[in-house]
């Protein structure tokens, strides 16, 4: 299957800061050198009723019962996820484990040590990824947004500013400008 955008629409509940942050964002931005531009939505809280809330309720539920009729014996999270593989068939299950995440924790460190925060990142419900580590990011999903560079002009390298670039967005990015003025803030 080809495609050459994403659009993921999300609803934040409680722990909206884990997906509502400037490493996520600059991660997404990251798919641009797949040729990939992500634009994502997010929506007001939907307190534990979305769809992600229920896949996951699905996976809880299933396992607890077999658990409680002593048909599996979960100890560790693989356990638990081997057995949610087995008893649903429907749902793709990963489990990643501590070692692959602690394996990638320093790329990650070094990766996002000098990316920026987005001002007011609370009241903005879209972000597009425009290159590697550049978003538009809007109030109103609708409206054409603001540029930000997530990183500083110092560290764009070449090669990310050869990434396909959207047709939408012109060759020249504003993260190419060597001032150092400060980012807009939302509107």
């Amino acid at each position: 299957m080809d495609f050459t955008e994403i659009l993921a629409f999300q609803r934040l509940d409680q722990l909206a800061q884990h997906f509502k942050q400037r490493y996520t964002f600059h991660t997404a931005t990251l798919l641009q050198l797949q040729g990939l531009q992500v634009n994502w939505h997010f929506f007001a809280t939907s307190h534990g009723k979305g769809a992600v809330d229920g896949v996951g309720g699905v996976v809880k539920r299933a396992v607890n019962i077999a658990i409680r009729i002593r048909k599996y014996h979960v100890t560790t999270g693989s356990d638990y996820a081997d057995c949610a593989k087995l008893l649903l068939d429907k749902i793709t299950v990963l489990y990643v484990p501590l070692e692959d995440v602690i394996a990638q924790k320093e790329f990650l460190d070094a990766t996002w040590q000098d990316v920026k925060s987005l001002p007011g990142t609370h009241d903005v419900h879209c972000v597009r990824s425009l290159g590697v580590g550049e978003i538009e990011y809007a109030v109103i999903s609708e409206k054409p947004g603001d540029h930000f560079c997530l990183l500083p002009r110092s560290q764009f390298s070449p090669a990310a500013k050869q990434v396909a670039q959207p047709a939408s967005v012109s060759a020249t990015s504003d993260c190419d400008v060597d001032d150092d003025s400060p980012p807009s803030d939302v509107k």
